[in-house]
């Protein structure tokens, strides 16, 4: 199949080709002259059988992600009351802030990867490195064109640069995906199968030591010796305090807890989220400049918990 590319610069300069995209990888690099990147685009055309379905993947753990046909579209923050998104800061869960939602029918996109499939067939298209920026596939089913971007605008590039580095590969579904990670040079870190109990989806953040007692004496019968038992969240003072437990509700630690669920013979998991501070917690009140900010003001990243801001990874402290 044929991929065509472009890359569009300030100032401008001309960067563009067209390759023969078989099975396999697909390299593409520039040599970039002192620039701004503006965007980089391609496209390949992709046709999508009447009965065929189709998947991309989203942008984060939260994004609505099934399998599309045809006449299926994303809707985005279409229909939302503005001042229901902006109170429960709906717009910071996903891309809305840079990738057009058009409310379309027969246009959807992903992040990373998407799939075709036909029964148990598929064609797997994928990105093989993120380095240079998120690259985001939008499908156009009534064109039967795959889009190819790469979230790179404001990149400042001078010399050789890495325009895209993509995957295509057609097979069963552990075929295909085998044959990405090898490309990826990904071994899996165990052939394990995991299963286990989390307390999220019981109580939520209403736990302590009395419930996760019980919660273990609950599982005898259903759990396996060394099936995981996790303490979801609710343990932690704060969001962003998690060097120590809530005392209240767990006055012994985390280890007595742990050790507990070590002697009912399971494996003892804690939940936790390492980027993210809720405004009461003592990180934030103590370290505010250590927070991604939008014009000098702490970005409100979502509703959770009343509200909650995310670490810059950017600042060495």
């Amino acid at each position: 199949m044929k991929f065509t590319w472009k890359v569009n610069s300030e100032p401008s300069f001309n960067c563009q080709g067209e390759e023969q995209w078989d099975k396999g990888p697909l390299h593409i690099k520039a040599n970039v002259q002192s620039c701004t990147l503006k965007e980089v685009k391609g496209q390949v055309y992709c046709r999508c059988e009447q009965d065929e379905r189709f998947f991309l993947n989203g942008y984060q753990t939260w994004t609505v992600s099934p399998e599309y046909d045809r006449s299926s579209k994303i809707k985005g923050m279409h229909g939302i009351p503005k001042n229901t998104i902006n109170k429960y800061a709906f717009d910071r869960y996903g891309d809305y802030h840079f990738v057009d939602y058009p409310n379309q029918k027969g246009i959807t996109h992903g992040v990373s990867w998407c799939w075709f499939r036909k029964g148990e067939q598929y064609r797997l298209f994928a990105s093989l490195n993120e380095e240079t920026g998120y690259t985001l596939f939008q499908y156009d089913a009534y064109q039967s064109i795959l889009n190819i971007e790469k979230d790179c605008k404001g990149l400042k590039v001078n010399g050789p640069y890495d325009v895209f580095d993509l995957f295509y590969a057609e097979g069963t579904q552990q075929e295909v995906f085998d044959s990405w990670f090898n490309a990826l040079q990904i071994k899996p870190r165990t052939t394990e199968k995991i299963y286990g109990y989390s307390s999220w989806y019981n109580r939520y953040q209403n736990i302590d030591e009395t419930s996760i007692e019980k919660d273990m004496y609950g599982c005898r019968n259903i759990l396996s010796e060394n099936d995981l038992f996790q303490m979801d969240d609710g343990w932690e003072p704060a969001v962003g305090d998690w060097l120590e437990p809530d005392h209240n509700k767990f006055p012994r630690g985390m280890k007595a807890m742990a050790d507990e669920i070590h002697a009912a013979g399971y494996r003892a998991g804690i939940w936790l989220a390492p980027f993210a501070a809720e405004e009461k917690s003592k990180l934030y009140q103590e370290h505010p400049d250590w927070f991604i900010k939008n014009n000098g003001v702490n970005w409100n990243c979502g509703g959770n918990w009343g509200g909650f801001y995310s670490l810059d990874i950017d600042v060495p402290q």
